[in-house]
C-alpha cells in the first residue's frame, strides 16, 4: 500500500507521516527568500513554526512591553496565537461587543533574539484583509527606547489604500538621541506590488547596513533609506528585537457592529548575518534539492470556481531526472488543520495539469497548492506556493436567505425598513418581520410585514420611536406554520431625526435718531416673535458704566416690524448705552435682546 493511500485510510496528517517536510504553508526554495548575494551572508535564525507551540527560545506573546498599544483597540491574548504545523496564525477577532471586545495575536523576540546593523531580516507572510487593520513585521530597540524603529513591512487598511501596496518605513529622532519623541520623524517607502497581499504569501526583506537600510519584496530590491543623520540615530538604538502585530483602528475604521475574524499568516521568519566571503549560499534545507535538480512544480491558478468546487491548475517544470512523478492538488479551508488532496495523475514530462476540487462549502475561502510525489517511493518531492480561492454563492432560490437592505424615510419617531427575501429554500411560505430595539436595550420588538411565497424585497414602517435615538434592526423570516424563526439578516443601525428646534424670537438694536442734549430716539426691529403669540417691546438704557438698567415700554405687538422710543430727561453731554428687548406678553419672560449700542448726547454749550 502506498504512503499516500495509507494516510487516506488512517486519517494521519501528512506532517506526521513525512519527516522533515514543512506542512501547512508551501516550503520555500532559495528563490523564495534570502539576500541577493548569499555568499556574503550566514543564516543565524530560522523559524518555520513547525509543530503546535511557539518556540520560546525565539518568541514571547505580546508586544515587547505588554499586551496593549497606543491607538490600538485590540488587546493581545495568547488564545489568538496559533502555531499550525508550519504556519504561524495570528488571529484578529471581534466578538461583537464593540471596542472592548477586540483581540489579536502578536509575538515579539525581545530579550530572546535581537540584532543590529549587518543583518538581513525576512519573513513570508499573508496579510489580513479588513479595513481598520494595520498588520506589520517590524523592529525596535531591545531597551524599549522609541524612536528609532524599522518597519520591515506594513499594510495600511484605511479605506483609501488598496491591498496591493506594501509600506516600508524608518522612524528616528532628528536629535540623534534614542527615546526622543519630541524630535521624532520618519521616512516611508510605499511600494505598489501588483498582487493582492491579503490573498497570497509574499516575502518581505530588509537589509540593515551601517550606512543604509534596504528593502526587498519577493527578492526584488525596492529602495533604500540612507541619510547619514538617520542612520546614526537608528544605529544608536541597536540591537532591535522583532515583532509581528496587527493594530486595530489606529488607521481606518473596522466595522465593530458584528463579530468577525481575520488572520496574519506567517510561513517562516529568518535573520541572516553579514559575513563577507563566508556565507551560506543555500542554507534553507529546501533549496538544496532545487540546486541538485530535484523536481519542481508551480501553483498556477484556479478556473471554473463554483458554489462547491473549483478547478485547480499547476505546472510541473522539472522532473529532476525522474522518469515519472505523481501530481496532486492539496487543499483545505483557510484556518483548518489537516490538508486534503485530489490526484491529478502521473507525468512523464514537464507540463501543465489540472484537477477538480469538489464537495466544498459555498462562500468559503480555501487555500491550496500543487505538489509532485515520487511515483515509486510515494514521497513528496516538491510543492508550489499556497494560493487561495473563495467558492461562489449558492443559487438564491436553492437556499432560504433574507438580507437586511436599508432604511428609508427616517423621521423623528419612525423609519422605513427594507429587507430582501432572496430565496425560500424548501419552504412554501414564510412570514416576514422587522425586529428592532434601541441600541443597548435588552428585548427586541417587531413589526409583522406579512406572508411571502416568492423571493423579493419587502418593507415595513417602524414607528412609535424616540426622536434623536439610535436603533438597531434586522429583517427576519419565520415559518408560517410553526411560528419558528428560520433565518435573519445582518443587524443594521439607524438614528431617528432630532426634533426641530422651536424658532426663537429675534430682535435687533438698529440705530439712534434725533440726538439732543437731554434725549435721543432709539429704533429697534422685532424680526421674529418665535413661538410667542404676542410680545412686549422695550428699550433698556443706562448711563455708560452704570450698574442698573432702566427701560421704556414701547407696547405690545403680534407681528414683526420696526419700532422706536424717545428717551428723555437725560444728562447733557453724557454717553448712554441701550438695547432693544422683547418679552413674552403672557409669561412676562424676556425672549430676546439686541446688541448694546452707545450714543453721546450734546453738551448744550454754545
Amino acid at each position: 500500500m502506498s504512503r499516500r493511500n495509507w494516510l487516506k485510510l488512517t486519517g494521519a496528517s501528512t506532517a506526521a507521516a513525512v519527516g522533515g517536510l514543512t506542512i501547512g504553508a508551501a516550503p520555500v526554495s532559495a528563490t523564495d527568500g534570502g539576500p541577493s548575494d548569499p555568499e556574503n551572508w550566514s543564516l543565524v535564525l530560522e523559524d518555520q513554526f513547525e509543530g503546535s507551540t511557539l518556540d520560546t527560545d525565539n518568541w514571547d506573546v505580546g508586544f515587547g512591553w505588554g499586551n496593549d498599544a497606543n491607538g490600538d483597540d485590540a488587546t493581545v491574548t495568547a488564545d489568538n496565537v496559533v502555531v499550525d504545523n508550519g504556519t504561524l496564525r495570528l488571529l484578529i477577532t471581534h466578538g461583537g461587543g464593540g471596542r472592548n471586545d477586540v483581540y489579536q495575536g502578536a509575538i515579539n523576540s525581545r530579550n530572546r533574539q535581537s540584532f543590529g546593523p549587518g543583518h538581513y531580516f525576512e519573513a513570508r507572510i499573508r496579510m489580513p484583509g479588513r479595513e481598520g487593520l494595520l498588520p506589520a513585521f517590524w523592529g525596535k530597540p531591545n531597551t524599549e527606547d522609541w524612536p528609532p524603529e524599522i518597519d520591515f513591512v506594513e499594510l495600511f487598511h484605511d479605506g483609501g489604500v488598496d491591498a496591493e501596496t506594501a509600506h516600508f518605513n524608518v522612524h528616528w529622532s532628528t536629535s540623534g538621541q534614542t527615546n526622543d519623541e519630541s524630535t521624532h520623524t520618519h521616512n516611508s517607502l510605499p511600494h505598489y506590488t501588483g498582487v493582492d497581499l491579503t490573498d497570497s504569501f509574499n516575502v518581505y526583506g530588509c537589509a540593515w547596513h551601517e550606512d543604509s537600510i534596504d528593502f526587498y519584496f519577493n527578492g526584488e530590491y525596492v529602495g533604500s533609506r540612507d541619510a547619514s543623520s538617520m542612520m546614526d540615530a537608528v544605529n544608536a538604538g541597536a540591537p532591535f528585537y522583532m515583532m509581528f502585530t496587527t493594530h486595530v483602528n489606529r488607521i481606518g475604521n473596522a466595522d465593530l457592529s458584528y463579530a468577525w475574524e481575520e488572520e496574519m499568516a506567517v510561513d517562516w521568519c529568518r535573520v541572516w548575518e553579514y559575513t563577507p566571503g563566508d556565507g551560506d549560499e543555500s542554507v534553507p534545507e529546501e533549496s538544496e534539492d532545487e540546486a541538485d535538480g530535484e523536481p519542481a512544480v508551480n501553483t498556477t491558478g484556479t478556473a471554473t470556481v463554483g458554489e462547491t468546487s473549483f478547478e485547480a491548475t499547476g505546472e510541473v517544470t522539472d522532473l529532476g531526472g525522474r522518469s515519472r512523478v505523481e501530481r496532486y492538488i492539496d487543499y483545505r479551508e483557510v484556518g483548518a488543520g489537516d490538508w486534503e488532496w485530489v490526484e491529478a495523475g502521473s507525468a512523464t514530462s514537464p507540463g501543465e495539469f489540472s484537477a477538480a476540487v469538489d464537495d466544498l462549502e459555498s462562500e468559503t475561502e480555501y487555500e491550496w497548492f500543487a505538489a509532485v510525489w515520487d511515483a515509486d517511493s510515494d514521497e513528496e518531492l516538491a510543492r508550489g506556493s499556497v494560493e487561495t480561492v473563495t467558492t461562489g454563492e449558492p443559487d438564491a432560490n436553492d437556499e432560504l436567505r433574507v438580507s437586511t437592505v436599508e432604511t428609508t424615510e427616517v423621521a423623528e419617531t419612525s423609519f422605513e425598513a427594507v429587507g430582501d427575501l432572496e430565496g425560500l429554500g424548501d419552504e412554501d411560505e414564510v412570514t416576514l418581520y422587522v425586529d428592532y430595539r434601541e441600541v443597548g436595550a435588552g428585548d427586541w420588538e417587531w413589526v409583522e410585514v406579512g406572508s411571502a411565497t416568492s423571493p423579493g424585497e419587502f418593507s415595513a414602517t417602524v414607528d412609535g420611536l424616540e426622536s434623536g435615538t439610535e436603533y438597531e434592526w434586522f429583517a427576519a423570516a419565520w415559518d408560517a406554520d410553526s411560528d419558528e424563526e428560520l433565518v435573519s439578516g445582518d443587524v443594521e443601525t439607524v438614528t431617528t431625526d432630532a426634533p426641530d428646534e422651536p424658532e426663537a424670537a429675534r430682535i435687533s438694536s438698529v440705530r439712534t435718531d434725533n440726538v439732543g442734549t437731554t434725549s435721543f430716539e432709539a429704533i429697534g426691529d422685532l424680526e421674529s416673535l418665535g413661538e410667542a403669540d404676542a410680545v412686549n417691546r422695550y428699550v433698556d438704557y443706562r448711563e455708560a458704566g452704570a450698574d442698573e438698567w432702566q427701560w421704556k415700554p414701547v407696547g405690545s405687538t403680534s407681528s414683526p416690524g420696526e419700532f422706536s422710543a424717545t428717551l428723555t430727561r437725560l444728562e447733557p453731554g453724557t454717553v448712554y448705552e441701550w438695547f432693544a428687548a422683547a418679552w413674552d406678553a403672557d409669561s412676562d419672560e424676556e425672549l430676546a435682546r439686541g446688541d448694546v449700542e452707545t450714543v453721546a448726547l450734546e453738551d448744550g454749550s454754545d
